[in-house]
């Protein structure tokens, strides 16, 4: 598969042992990143992405993760130094990480589902996805309302413009099938979507220019990270 798409758990019981060394192995921005964060959860959230983008990617070149070395682009789209061949994407939310790679641009979104004010819609959905969403039967408009969140988002960092792209602009819809039809700006190229039945309380999108992605995902613990970033 030209896709790999990897979830790491994080425990309520925290190893500080292990976060020291995910601190020690980050890269300069992530260190000053993690200390600024007033919630620790948010600084081990930051270190896990890295250090999970990391093993990732270094498996997939076959060199050592503490090698690997990440850049950014204009908008803020993170790539790997020394290899445009290769692409990565993390995201992060609650008490779940997760991380792309793949040889075409990637993007993954995972969410966890709060009560939310549907009116919000107005302001970042399509016209069609606004209907889409009030087709639905009131007890299925929340979760319906995650799915085209996470699949916009997993969109919206694939193309790698972040904000300068509206979330309006195209339109995303989940199929009775649950296949996903994708409407995209005029000139865009082809992406595939894949939503998934991820954990209870959450919601996990892909989208990729890879034409074939992935029916599940890798979970790897921190521990196998931290393992991987000491070898």
């Amino acid at each position: 598969m030209s896709v790999s798409l990897l979830a790491v758990s994080l425990s309520p019981n925290r190893n500080y042992d292990e976060f020291d060394k995910l601190l020690e192995a980050a890269s300069p921005e992530k260190k000053a990143k993690a200390a600024a964060f007033r919630c620790r959860d948010d600084a081990w959230r930051t270190l896990v992405g890295e250090a999970l983008a990391r093993t990732a990617v270094g498996e997939r070149l076959g060199i050592a993760p503490n090698r690997i070395e990440f850049g950014s682009s204009a908008y803020g789209k993170p790539y790997v130094v020394g290899a445009p061949e290769l692409h990565f994407n993390v995201s992060h939310s609650g008490s779940w990480v997760v991380c792309a790679v793949a040889r075409q641009p990637v993007g993954v979104d995972v969410e966890r589902m709060q009560p939310v004010d549907l009116s919000v819609a107005h302001r970042f959905f399509s016209r069609q996805e606004q209907r889409d969403l009030a087709d639905k039967l009131p007890h299925e408009q929340e979760e319906y309302f995650y799915d085209l969140w996470t699949l916009k988002e997993s969109y919206i960092k694939c193309h790698g413009h972040g904000l300068s792209l509206r979330l309006d602009s195209f339109t995303v819809r989940v199929e009775p099938g649950g296949q996903v039809t994708a409407w995209m700006p005029q000139g865009e190229p082809p992406y595939s979507f894949r939503r998934y039945a991820f954990v209870p309380g959450y919601k996990l999108a892909l989208c990729s220019g890879e034409s074939e992605l992935p029916e599940r995902w890798q979970t790897v613990s921190v521990q196998q990270i931290v393992e991987e970033l000491l070898r």
